[in-house]
């Protein structure tokens, strides 16, 4: 059996990487929600100059605006 360095096998050590991991893995979920917030917001924001836009456009041009929508609000659903 190899022999392993004492800060992987040290108690201590072990538990001090875990900390530094939960700390690091709490700052990364925070950033994920604060993403998520921004794309939710900016979808909003997308979804209200659809509607404003729609009625100015062909309907070739409309018919896509509302699958875009339709995609931004069933993805927004989602999270």
């Amino acid at each position: 059996m190899e022999e392993r360095p004492e800060s992987t096998t040290n108690p201590e050590n072990i538990l001090a990487d875990l900390v530094i991991a939960n700390r690091q893995l709490a700052q990364q979920e925070w950033l994920l929600l604060e993403a998520n917030v921004r794309v939710k917001v900016l979808s909003k924001m997308i979804v209200e100059l659809i509607d404003k836009a729609k009625d100015e456009v062909s309907p070739k041009q409309r018919h896509l605006l509302e699958e875009i929508k339709d995609t931004l609000t069933t993805t927004g659903d989602k999270g």
